[in-house]
């Protein structure tokens, strides 16, 4: 039995994040519409599969699948956050993870970053959890200029 990623989720959870559900139950998660911060969460700490193509949208013409190699010289061993992203734009975190979301099902949207966790093999047992904070995605916004 390999370990979990109940440590990450309490520790979030102590912190203000909300929702830690799969994506496709995004729709009805009440997420907010104001800026905050996200994680996605991979729940098995074993090391993943990948699939040989993602299945996530194409943007702009471009193929957002890459190697197994590729994704496992970015793989950290262990890791169970598997992304961070933030929604400090005009539309905020509802409409920045249903983005994502979206994407992952293969429809074109906007939202590149993160792509790579579409090509793992349990992708649907993902996890999404949100922090709502004006300040904290401010100042990412800055760093991130």
């Amino acid at each position: 039995m390999s370990p979990t990623a109940e440590p990450a989720q309490r520790t979030l959870s102590a912190r203000g994040f909300r929702g830690f559900v799969p994506f496709r139950a995004l729709p009805g998660s009440n997420v907010p519409t104001g800026h905050g911060i996200y994680v996605v969460i991979r729940t098995d700490t074993s090391p993943p599969s990948f699939l040989p193509t993602s299945p996530a949208g194409h943007l702009k013409d471009r193929d957002p699948s890459v190697t197994a190699d590729k994704l496992g010289d970015a793989w950290v061993d262990g890791a169970t956050v598997v992304y961070i992203g933030k929604a400090a734009g005009q539309n905020g975190l509802n409409q920045r993870l249903a983005d994502y979301r979206r994407h992952g099902t293969g429809l074109m949207a906007g939202h590149w970053g993160g792509r790579y966790i579409w090509q793992l093999a349990d992708s649907d047992t993902l996890l999404v959890a949100w922090l709502p904070c004006e300040i904290i995605a401010e100042r990412l916004d800055s760093i991130a200029t």
